[in-house]
């Protein structure tokens, strides 16, 4: 069943929404005939003259006042928050959602951002550069950042969703990269999907156990600060005490679910003696 309602989504069919559309519908119909009567009575009476035309909303009725869960929701606002307090000078943000963090940091400083994709859309404190952050040429103009966001964007990296090169190492020379232009004692904040187990949902993303992307970034000379996740009914998780959690255990960074999302946040050493 979830398997059939990717594909589904992926031609603009969402079968949630079309049942509860229809379970809706009834109650749209009520509620039309009513208001037409009241806009018919005061048409008589010439205090509205205006026209009325059908914009259904079907599925709106019930619902919460606001989306408060999902791994955008918590990833953007956490990590947005934690860029606030920090307030580095550079900061470099690699494709993550720009209606989303990008936007919640460029309220309150400037940041670079970079992506595979152009974007031509001037945004008020925020400079977009042109590039694959697995492509190591891409770093030639980049300056050393103080600090660097990538936001479930790693996760795709070296599949072709997005017109970028097909690499199933491409997350990997992505992490290389991120850590050549972060500075000494710089910060990354990055998110990916998490699960039991690793794996390649292709060509949407990949999956990763949240050990194996400790052991990647720590490899590369960074180390974990701090560790929390979104679990996969859209809820959010702190880890308590990670200093305490010192040396790293594989049991302490066990995910039992099939897609949350782990939020990192690494720190850059100077591996020279």
């Amino acid at each position: 069943m979830k398997t059939l309602k990717k594909l589904l989504s992926t031609f603009g069919i969402n079968p949630y929404k079309f049942v509860s559309a229809t379970i809706g519908l009834p109650g749209f119909v009520i509620d039309y005939i009513v208001f037409r009567k009241a806009i018919s009575k005061l048409r008589s009476q010439k205090e509205y003259t205006g026209n009325i035309s059908l914009y259904p909303c079907l599925t709106d009725k019930g619902s919460q006042g606001g989306t408060c869960s999902g791994h955008y929701f918590w990833q953007d606002l956490i990590v947005a928050q934690k860029l606030c307090k920090a307030s580095p000078k550079y900061h470099l943000d690699i494709g993550s959602r720009v209606d989303g963090f990008v936007a919640h940091v460029a309220s309150f400083r400037r940041l670079d951002v970079l992506d595979i994709r152009p974007t031509v859309v001037n945004v008020p404190n925020v400079k977009f550069i042109l590039g694959d952050i697995s492509d190591s040429s891409c770093l030639t103009n980049l300056k050393k950042y103080d600090s660097v966001s990538c936001l479930h964007a790693l996760e795709h990296v070296g599949l072709g969703r997005y017109g970028d090169k097909l690499d199933p190492l491409g997350y990997f020379k992505a992490a290389q990269n991120i850590t050549n232009i972060l500075a000494i004692d710089g910060i990354l904040y990055l998110s990916v999907p998490i699960g039991t187990k690793s794996s390649i949902e292709f060509n949407a993303h990949r999956i990763f156990k949240p050990y194996d992307i400790i052991m990647i970034f720590q490899n590369l000379g960074l180390v974990l600060i701090d560790y929390s996740y979104v679990n996969d009914l859209g809820d959010y998780n702190a880890l308590p005490n990670l200093e305490d959690q010192k040396p790293l255990s594989v049991d302490t960074f066990v995910y039992d679910g099939e897609y949350g999302c782990g939020i990192f946040e690494f720190k850059k050493i100077d591996l020279q003696p």
